[in-house]
């Protein structure tokens, strides 16, 4: 097992670190391999997670998934984003990550120490929630994909937006450098380890969330109503992404130095380079133009005063230079000097005002919720997690993927 550990951990550290040029972009799977795979995909209750079945579709997954970044980078057909929709799997992946957020939430953060101690068990399930984003992102670029979430798409904004909220918003230090000595992060006890492992995780997958978001609000007129109303009403994101563009999520300062979020990664900038808008931060500034200035979005949108105080903060984001670099935000800059002058309805008139809101239930999380796995799940999941037999088939199962990540023949 030691041998295989520290191979996987060479493999894992190159293939994460260099840049996405150095790594096999011919792909790894051909369009019938695709396609056998998505067939094969199927929905996991949490009592299955940790499984031998379990473990091969997850890694059937992140096969998928550097497949799909493979052409993407090459400018190729998106075959695996055409068998997903074809066979109609895109649920499937929703349900497995919001399978994977509850047991991150429920599980993973009570047996950090086994978690710590294993050493495949950060990547098998700390990194899967995370993969199946990083999937999601790349096949959401197509409009095909956002509606062939079809009923289920309203429980993927809801999980995006729940990402967004606890993980970016909320949080206190999220402009903050935290990187840390290795040597002492070695020192730290287990279980400050893996909380630090997981915030990582949990900040740069929720940055993913937000790319989410833009696609789906990009669409909104071929969206059906539920979805729309869940966007405009339920999570009202015209105030979230006002909020996320004012507190910066994607940028970090500390001790004279400034970090960037950018392809995935936290990359030290020069003074100049700070104002670039990176990715999350054009796909904010894209979400909240139509979500201010589309015609149905306006009329569909109900206005409060607390609501266009959140809005007009935005204001003293919209400088020179974020303009000269989306020169569309110049229609954001009006919407906003309308809104300085509009007087929003008074709470007097809101009470005679009739209203009528039909919600749809969400199916997936509720049966996730649901689970009778919660109840004896952490002691079942345990000994799953340190079966010898176990950690042995998992770095051999990841040896080969980091092979193929790497374009070396695997033994």
């Amino acid at each position: 097992v030691s041998v295989l550990y520290w191979r996987l951990v060479a493999h894992s550290l190159g293939a994460w670190m260099q840049p996405v040029e150095s790594l096999n972009l011919q792909g790894t799977l051909s369009v019938v391999e695709a396609e056998h795979i998505v067939q094969g995909l199927r929905p996991f209750p949490p009592d299955e997670v940790g499984t031998a079945a379990w473990k091969d579709q997850r890694f059937a997954i992140e096969q998928l998934n550097h497949a799909a970044h493979a052409n993407a980078h090459a400018k190729r057909d998106d075959f695996v984003m055409s068998a997903l929709v074809t066979h109609e799997k895109l649920p499937v992946l929703l349900h497995e990550l919001i399978v994977a957020e509850a047991m991150r939430k429920r599980v993973y953060a009570e047996l950090a120490e086994p978690m710590m101690a294993v050493p495949t068990a950060m990547y098998m399930f700390g990194y899967h929630e995370s993969i199946i984003v990083n999937l999601l992102v790349c096949v959401m670029y197509h409009e095909e994909a956002v509606l062939g979430f079809d009923d289920d798409l309203p429980e993927l904004i809801d999980y995006c937006w729940r990402s967004c909220i606890h993980t970016l918003i909320t949080a206190r230090d999220i402009n903050d450098i935290t990187e840390m000595d290795p040597k002492k992060e070695m020192e730290l006890p287990e279980s400050e380890r893996f909380a630090r492992q997981m915030r990582e995780l949990d900040v740069s997958r929720a940055l993913g969330c937000v790319s989410c978001l833009w696609f789906c609000v990009e669409r909104l007129p071929s969206l059906p109503l539920a979805a729309v109303n869940n966007m405009l009403t339920k999570n009202d994101l015209v105030c979230g992404f006002a909020q996320l563009l004012e507190c910066e999520p994607w940028v970090r300062r500390g001790a004279g130095a400034t970090q960037k979020f950018v392809n995935g990664q936290w990359k030290s900038v020069n003074r100049s380079d700070a104002m670039l808008v990176s990715i999350p931060e054009a796909h904010s500034w894209f979400a909240l133009h139509m979500l201010l200035c589309d015609r149905n979005c306006r009329t569909k949108y109900e206005y409060t005063q607390f609501r266009k105080d959140i809005i007009l903060r935005v204001k003293r984001r919209l400088n020179e230079t974020i303009v000269d670099q989306i020169p569309a935000l110049v229609d954001v800059q009006r919407a906003l000097e309308e809104l300085t002058f509009m007087e929003p309805p008074t709470g007097t008139e809101e009470k005679f005002k009739s209203k009528l809101l039909i919600e749809q239930v969400p199916r997936i999380y509720g049966s996730v919720e649901g689970s009778h796995f919660w109840a004896r799940g952490k002691s079942t999941f345990a000994e799953r997690l340190t079966s010898r037999e176990a950690m042995m088939q998992d770095a051999q199962r990841m040896s080969k993927v980091f092979d193929a990540m790497m374009g070396e023949p695997s033994e």
